[in-house]
């Protein structure tokens, strides 16, 4: 029953109904801030995910109806759908690679952590434990390559720290792709990681920017549009910037155009969209 079409397409018309509406029904929101999410609300809104083993079943607009339905505004809702996508990602990122390649144990019975950016020293110590033995420990991120816009410098910092050898496997990460498909200087540039949320704080770090300097910055995927229309309000009508949305998938796209040309063209929709924003001035 669960592998039939039918299911499947029942799935997505309701989910997609409820979302039409799920304003009207959940008409009061009191929490607005992420740090007023509870253990509680967030296992709740955990218990929501689930659903989404049913084919179908949007797992984003589950996790955003439970938030909603634990009194989460929409805004937050969304945001916290999709940092609670983050260690399910990771997770499956780690066992896909384990099961391509041939290990002594199976890739099920491997161990998998998350670091995440407020990981604590002894956390990081329980997790080198297993190396001081002897054994082997991977560091593996869905940005591409970890340590990159990634909380895993800090286990490196570690390793070292305790004497243990640290080798490195290259892989791809967004910021040089990026920066290589843009056309804009690589010679000398900086990554700002994620900008201020507030309107006033991120113009002002925008205005920031030195000059000589391409500026490498990135944005969760449901704020694309906000900052999209903030820096081309804001930049001077000649700096170059460079949009790269999706690279590596098949709907990859890279523009780079002056502020000035950006402005002549409809933008569309980068809503939900994985975009890099690279800046010279």
């Amino acid at each position: 029953l669960l592998e039939s079409p039918t299911t499947v397409g029942v799935s997505l018309l309701v989910g997609g109904i409820i979302l039409m509406f799920i304003d009207k029904v959940f008409t009061i929101s009191e929490i607005e801030k992420e740090k007023k999410i509870s253990p509680i609300n967030a296992f709740i809104i955990g218990l929501w995910q689930v659903l989404a083993m049913i084919p179908g079943v949007s797992r984003s607009a589950a996790s955003i109806i439970g938030g909603m339905q634990q009194k989460l505004s929409r805004k937050l809702a969304a945001e916290f759908s999709f940092f609670l996508a983050v260690p399910t990602m990771c997770a499956a990122t780690g066992y896909k690679l384990l099961k391509a390649f041939k290990t002594k144990k199976a890739a099920h019975l491997i161990p998998i952590a998350h670091i995440h950016r407020d990981v604590k020293k002894e956390e990081i110590d329980f997790f080198l434990a297993p190396l001081l033995k002897g054994e082997h420990f991977g560091l593996i991120s869905d940005a591409g390559l970890p340590c990159l816009a990634d909380p895993g410098y800090q286990v490196v910092r570690r390793a070292q720290e305790q004497g243990i050898e640290v080798r490195m496997v290259m892989g791809p990460t967004s910021l040089l792709m990026g920066l290589m498909l843009s056309g804009l200087p690589g010679q000398a540039f900086t990554f700002h990681g994620y900008l201020p949320k507030k309107p006033e704080e991120l113009i002002a770090a925008i205005r920031a920017m030195p000059k000589n300097y391409t500026h490498i910055f990135i944005e969760a995927p449901f704020r694309n549009n906000k900052i999209m229309r903030i820096l081309l309000s804001n930049l001077p009508s000649e700096s170059r910037l460079c949009l790269a949305a999706d690279l590596t998938l098949p709907t990859q796209q890279v523009m780079t155009k002056t502020v000035r040309d950006w402005q002549k063209i409809p933008l569309g929709d980068l809503e939900g969209r994985y975009c890099l924003f690279l800046l010279a001035h």
